[in-house]
Order: C-alpha cells, then sequence, then structure tokens
C-alpha cells in the first residue's frame, strides 16, 4: 500500500549532513518525497510503500543515519498521497517561524580531511580551512537559523567548480557541506604585524613563521571565520605573564591546546573516560590533575590543582 507521511525531526540535525542522509536512505529505497531544513529542525515528506517508509524511519535512527545528528524528537503524520510524485529531492529551506532548531558546535578535523590536507595531490593540500559534513566550523560561522550558507559567514565565499561538484554529489561526504571551501574560492590566511601590515601571504610561510614567533615569546591573535584565538606558548612563564597582563586577566586559568593525547599526558593525569571525551568530535576543554613533573609554566595556571586541556 502507498502512503506518504510528513515526518518532522527536531534536535541536532541541522549542520550535521542530515538531509544529505535522508537523501541516500530514500534514494536507496526508492521513496518519492522532499526534505528540507525549517526553524524547528528537519521536516521530510515521503511517499512509497508503508514498509519502506518504516524501514527509513528505522534506518535513520541507526548507524545509517549521520554519526554528528541527536535526535529528539521524530513525529510523523498521515498525508495525502501526491499522484505521480517522482523521485526524491533537497528543497529550499523554510525560513519562516520563531528559530528553535538546536546549532550545532564546531567540530574538530576529521581523520578524512586530515589525509587530504597532507596530500600533495589533493587541490585542498595544506589548506587550513578544510572541512566536510562531518567536521568543520558550525556555531562560530551562522548567523541565522535554517542552517544553509547565505545564513552564514561563509556566504560572501563563492564557491569555485571543484569545491560546487562535491557539494552537488551525493556520493561525496561535502554534498550539502554547508562551509566547503578551498584556496581558490575560500578564506585565505596571510600573517600581519601588530599595525596590521601584511608580512607574509603564502599559507605554509605563514604557518612556519607563526610557530617561529610563538617560539620567540609572542602573542599571536589568530582571526578566523567565528573570532580571534589569542596563541602563546604555553612552556614560556614571561609569554604567559605578558598575555595576561595585556587581557588584565590577573588569576583565571588558560585552556591549552595539544596536538596529540601523548602530549596532554606529559603535563597532566588522563583518565579514560577523560581520554574518551579529549577524542570526542566536539574536542571539548577538559579539566585534569596536574602533574608534578610538568613543564608548563606557572602563570598558565597557578594556584589551582588542574590543567584545562583540548585536543586540536
Amino acid at each position: 500500500m502507498v502512503k506518504r507521511q510528513r515526518i518532522v525531526v527536531t534536535g541536532r540535525v541541522q549542520g550535521v549532513g542530515f538531509r544529505p542522509a535522508v537523501y541516500r536512505i530514500a534514494q536507496s529505497l526508492g521513496l518519492s518525497g522532499v526534505v528540507y531544513n525549517d526553524t524547528k529542525g528537519v521536516t521530510i515528506e515521503l511517499q512509497g510503500q508503508e514498509a519502506k517508509i518504516a524501514e527509513f524511519l528505522a534506518r535513520l535512527q541507526s548507524d545509517d543515519g549521520p554519526p554528528l545528528a541527536q535526535i529528539k524528537s521524530c513525529k510523523a503524520v498521515d498525508t495525502p498521497v501526491i499522484e505521480g510524485e517522482q523521485g526524491f529531492r533537497i528543497k529550499q529551506s523554510q525560513v519562516t517561524g520563531t528559530a528553535l532548531s538546536q546549532v550545532t558546535a564546531d567540530i574538530c578535523l576529521c581523520s578524512d580531511c586530515l589525509a587530504e590536507m597532507a596530500d600533495k595531490n589533493d587541490f585542498r593540500y595544506g589548506y587550513p580551512f578544510i572541512n566536510c559534513t562531518n567536521c568543520g566550523p558550525r556555531y562560530s560561522l551562522v548567523k541565522s537559523i535554517p542552517y544553509d550558507r547565505c545564513n552564514t559567514t561563509m556566504s560572501v565565499f563563492k564557491m569555485c567548480g571543484k569545491c560546487a561538484s562535491q557539494y552537488e554529489d551525493v556520493t561525496d561526504r561535502r554534498f550539502h557541506a554547508q562551509p566547503v571551501a578551498c584556496s581558490k574560492c575560500g578564506p585565505k590566511i596571510w600573517l600581519a604585524d601588530c599595525k596590521g601590515r601584511t608580512i607574509e601571504t603564502n599559507t605554509e610561510t605563514t604557518i612556519t613563521k607563526t610557530v617561529q614567533l610563538l617560539g620567540q615569546g609572542k602573542i599571536v591573535a589568530i582571526k578566523g571565520i567565528g573570532g580571534f584565538h589569542l596563541a602563546v606558548d604555553a612552556l614560556n612563564n614571561k609569554a604567559v605573564a605578558r598575555l595576561r597582563r595585556r587581557k588584565r586577566r590577573d588569576h583565571k586559568p588558560f585552556a591549552m591546546m595539544a596536538d596529540r593525547i601523548e602530549v596532554i599526558k606529559k603535563h597532566a593525569i588522563v583518565s579514560k573516560s577523560a581520554e574518551a571525551l579529549l577524542k570526542t568530535p566536539q574536542s571539548p576543554i577538559v579539566l585534569l590533575p596536574k602533574k608534578k613533573d610538568s613543564t608548563i609554566a606557572e602563570a598558565v595556571a597557578e594556584g589551582v590543582g588542574t590543567y584545562g586541556f583540548m585536543l586540536c
């Protein structure tokens, strides 16, 4: 028996590849209809055999669904069948109504993007703003709901042919990934001095020079899509103290970033549960007991027994 249902899904369902997942599952089951973001979450209109719709709902809420999604509610109501409807498509978002949908947190870089960024044969080699449906900025760049590129700070960057091709390819993990970009069409990286004069524009040279400046005890203000991140060498007590004076932050501990869990374990006691939390896609700051032999500058977290660490 052919039926049609309107399914309203709420929770963390925008900015996590939810619509592409819906599209792929519906296509694989031969169901027709549409899916679109709205101010409440995601709405799906699904038409086909009743058993296939039931299978769709089961798969959507299983491992076939997007890994970063968190479904709060999934309510389905029967609607009239549309005769002659063909195929399934992603429809333009609906912007009316009060914004109730959750905004997804920024997600740390996934292993696939890291591999591409390190691949000299990939057109995103060395691109610091690389991302896909499974990772990258969300909360820091969204301006309004629904979560679409036009409602983010990425709206000023027009996708090049290669990025647009991936964005439109249902088999690609960047299918409808709103922040998708590359060095040709997306945000650029450059280094400027404290007076705003440009020092470096080449990406690789800019990063190398920045590392050198940090090693010299300098403070680096990294301006990203969503604001500024102040960076300093956490092993250099004079540099950290200087940052405190300039920030007028006398006592509150600073959080630190490390590229590997092994680095964190040199300076803090990391339990299994803490390690698991550090390695989650959200990459949160986790408070960890200090090790007595840590070489972290005293000015980072003076007078407390913990360090705040996150993996980058």
